[in-house]
């Protein structure tokens, strides 16, 4: 709940003085990158405030938790100015053991992703940084008007950059 640490506790003894992103010597935590990630990829280069005026086909946008069936997937969709839309996946999982103070390991699992037929989707993985890959349909036949794209989702998020359908 703040940005910079507000002593140096290299113990961790104090867990109010380790709130922040960035450590009391001003160096990035892991979550300023992820951060810092995040934010580049949705930001939008025109500065267009576009929450009054959504894609009027985001609401076709859909994820289904596929194998992750402990209800942790989160998602949020965020317009964009030249009309695509930015979805944001992740998994609302525990990290840390509070009483060992150590990483627990975040699992995988695939969720679904169901976007309109003719959608052009880049994932963007928000840990690592990067640039784009493009995903392909899982199930596009017989689907009607939609189709699938598996994306494998843990704790951090990923970045899905969703041009209109064709």
């Amino acid at each position: 709940y703040e940005l910079h640490d507000q002593f140096a506790d290299p113990g961790l003894i104090n867990a109010e003085h380790n709130f922040g992103i960035v450590r009391f010597d001003g160096s990035p935590k892991p979550a300023y990158t992820r951060l810092q990630n995040l934010l580049t990829y949705v930001a939008d280069p025109t500065g267009e405030k576009v929450f009054d005026k959504p894609a009027s086909w985001i609401g076709d946008i859909a994820v289904a938790n596929g194998t992750v069936g402990d209800g942790s997937v989160r998602s949020l969709r965020l317009a964009r100015s030249d009309g695509s839309v930015d979805l944001v996946i992740w998994r609302n999982v525990q990290i840390w053991d509070p009483k060992n103070r150590t990483p627990l390991p975040a699992s995988s699992g695939m969720v679904d992703v169901i976007l309109p037929k003719g959608s052009r989707p880049k994932l963007y993985q928000v840990a690592t940084g990067g640039t784009a890959q493009d995903l392909a349909p899982r199930v596009a036949e017989g689907m009607g008007t939609s189709q699938i794209f598996a994306v494998d989702v843990d704790a951090d998020a990923v970045v899905i950059r969703i041009s209109p359908p064709d």
